[in-house]
């Protein structure tokens, strides 16, 4: 990967961040890898799409092709991990994907432990891998962009902490996963 496409991946990541502190913004959930929905998709107005492993069928494999095919366009690939696992939040941004959506996300202390897995040392505790990090032309992990964070509060007990959930450093954004929290 050249050098002006870690510029550029940089630059998106620093630039949806930006725009969602004063805006909003707006994206799709993508339960299916297909190819030609991801493509009409990154030609609409979107800022991102959201690969949903928790409910969906998207692999790594998913993520990893989704992730290149639009890497030459402005939209953002966020991933719903299955989980809050550090395991699964590495596959994701190993694969290519911009940012994490967190389920289950009911305290500040998982947010805490979350923003810490998708953060190299010494910010976070999220591994090193070569295979990735070539892939995106960092040498080092202090090159490597902090990927979007986003909380996804879907039940009662998390909306009774949101108040100190939104204020942990490194939170980007919360996303409100409304089907969960009725049934809470």
């Amino acid at each position: 990967m050249s050098e002006n496409t870690t510029n550029l991946r940089t630059e998106k990541i620093s630039s949806f961040r930006e725009k969602s502190r004063t805006k909003v913004v707006r994206g799709v959930r993508i339960v299916y890898g297909d190819r030609a929905v991801v493509d009409l998709i990154a030609q609409s107005e979107m800022d991102f799409i959201y690969l949903d492993q928790q409910h969906g069928t998207i692999s790594v494999r998913d993520i990893y092709e989704i992730s290149a095919f639009l890497a030459g366009y402005e939209i953002l690939v966020l991933v719903r991990t299955s989980d809050q696992s550090s395991v699964n939040i590495s596959l994701a941004l190993d694969a290519g994907a911009h940012g994490v959506i967190a389920p289950d996300i009911e305290s500040a202390d998982q947010v805490l432990e979350f923003v810490s897995n998708t953060r190299f040392p010494p910010s976070g505790s999220r591994s090193w891998g070569t295979f990735a990090a070539g892939r995106r032309g960092y040498t080092s992990p202090t090159e490597a962009t902090n990927p979007i964070c986003w909380a996804l509060i879907e039940s009662s007990t998390a909306v009774a902490h949101i108040e100190q959930i939104v204020q942990v450093d490194g939170l980007d954004g919360i996303y409100i996963g409304r089907y969960d929290l009725a049934l809470s």
